[in-house]
């Protein structure tokens, strides 16, 4: 009987497990625009990169990920981290992204100028979006538009949208030789959103940005108020980052409409005491009502599986919440009809299992996953009860 019943309560922990799913995936985009859109899919790869004697040349430090190596198209996104490395660094300088075609690899480098060495151990969070995915693109500023120290996007993702969270890194890419810029933001000017230079000098014709759109799921917007802010930093406080210091997050501040602040500091993350913070890294006092479009990543999504991520019983996610996370706990079930239309049935047993690197999900009797299967992915918040149980012969 005590077992007939636990089995009943585990039942039923799992039903409200997934009403709770079903219910955030329909409040999340039930308003969307244009209509309800499908759950979100996983984007992208999410790593750290490390600064070192061994990849670093004058202002630049050479990224060595397969994922980046020889793709001189891919559409990379930086934050600097000031302790990933294990020994806090201070970066107070612009970074951007460079393609080196001798080295057939991505770098970052300082905007200054090369006589400004890129910092040794400086760590740095990186994105390589997934364009089937996500709606990424690649601005550059032109005379036709460039007003002052801004320069006007125009997506049909985001025009028209207040309320749209946008990532942006700057990028070297303009066919007439290296433009070098300065601390950007982005702001709403009534109709489209735009780039702008922080400390109001004009924009520069032919700086140009890599732009990825973000969500309601996997984002928030960031107001430093006088309650979050500690000298020259402010704190987040989000169950999904909270207690949790693997995290890998990315920020790009957001001046909002007419009205908004400037914050003409250089700022990057970094995680103390439980929670993630955006500081300015000259140690100039954070600005009240500063605001910053934070990206970490959906604890909810669907994953596909794919050919680029099977390795025979295995499929790999890629999600910054518990990339680097070994003790994350996450729960996985297939999903027929996540688009409302019925795929592929899948009748195995599966589990969760972390490589080093990423996390993926296994069939228990070692059959080959074939590809497009459907998971629904959750990451349960550190905050949870969720914890992992053993079996011994002291509990079965």
């Amino acid at each position: 009987m005590k077992k007939h019943l636990l089995f009943q309560n585990v039942l039923q922990y799992i039903s409200l497990c997934l009403i709770f799913s079903a219910l955030s995936f329909a409040q999340v985009f039930s308003s969307a625009p244009g209509g309800d859109a499908p759950p979100p899919l996983s984007t992208g790869k999410h790593f750290i990169h490390i600064a070192t004697a061994g990849n670093s040349t004058a202002n630049y430090t050479r990224i060595d990920n397969p994922n980046t190596n020889a793709n001189p198209t891919a559409k990379l996104f930086i934050a600097h981290n000031y302790d990933a490395s294990g020994s806090g660094v201070y970066n107070n300088h612009v970074t951007g992204l460079w393609y080196n075609s001798g080295a057939s690899k991505w770098t970052i480098f300082n905007e200054d100028s090369v006589n400004v060495p890129i910092i040794q151990n400086s760590a740095y969070h990186i994105l390589v979006a997934d364009e089937t995915q996500s709606t990424v693109f690649q601005h550059t500023a032109r005379p036709s538009n460039i007003v002052s120290n801004w320069t006007v996007l125009s997506n049909s993702a985001i025009d028209g949208n207040p309320n749209a969270r946008i990532l942006v890194t700057q990028i070297l890419i303009d066919t007439a030789g290296n433009v070098y810029n300065r601390e950007i933001g982005v702001w709403y000017n009534g109709s489209k959103w735009a780039i702008f230079n922080q400390n109001q000098q004009a924009m520069i014709n032919g700086a140009s940005f890599n732009v990825l759109v973000l969500t309601e799921d996997n984002s928030i917007l960031h107001t430093a108020t006088s309650g979050n802010i500690q000298s020259s930093t402010t704190k987040i406080d989000h169950p999904s980052l909270n207690n949790n210091p693997n995290a890998i997050i990315y920020v790009t501040q957001n001046f909002g409409v007419a009205g908004g602040v400037f914050n003409t500091s250089k700022v990057s993350t970094y995680y103390f005491s439980g929670k993630w913070s955006i500081y300015n890294e000259d140690f100039v006092p954070m600005v009240n009502g500063s605001k910053y479009n934070v990206y970490f990543g959906s604890p909810f999504f669907v994953h596909k599986t794919l050919a680029s991520n099977i390795s025979g019983d295995l499929t790999w996610f890629d999600n910054p919440l518990v990339n680097r996370d070994t003790s994350a706990r996450i729960f996985v079930l297939h999903n027929w009809n996540p688009f409302g239309t019925g795929t592929t049935t899948f009748d195995k047993k599966v589990g969760v299992y972390h490589n080093g690197s990423v996390w993926g999900i296994f069939t228990e009797d070692v059959s080959n996953i074939p590809e497009n299967i459907f998971f629904n992915i959750a990451i349960a918040p550190k905050t949870d009860s969720a914890f992992v149980h053993r079996t011994t012969a002291t509990n079965i």
